[in-house]
């Protein structure tokens, strides 16, 4: 279980294949609140809250898209800098890598 600390993004998770919503299955508990993953049905939660997932199934993977939203509306200018400097790196190094 954890948390983020803080509220530059929003998060929303697209189960690709998940165990049967019923008896063994995968969740994730965010904010107090928990909700079964169903394939194809997005979860959307804001990770500044605790949170964590488990399968508690052990023949069925939990397979999801991420996908993290920077929640600029939120936002200062300076975080929203800060930001985009990382993801400027970030493409920086994977090019590099390629090379």
């Amino acid at each position: 279980e954890h948390s983020d600390g803080n509220n530059m993004w929003i998060t929303a998770q697209i189960p690709i294949t998940t165990p049967s919503p019923e008896g063994d299955h995968a969740f994730i508990h965010n904010g107090g609140e928990t909700r079964v993953y169903e394939t194809g049905k997005a979860v959307v939660y804001d990770t500044t809250y605790s949170h964590y997932t488990k399968n508690t199934n052990s023949e069925e993977e939990r397979i999801v898209l991420h996908i993290d939203f920077w929640n600029i509306l939120e936002m200062t200018d300076a975080e929203i800098d800060v930001m985009m400097y990382i993801y400027e790196l970030r493409e920086k190094y994977l090019k590099a890598e390629k090379s």
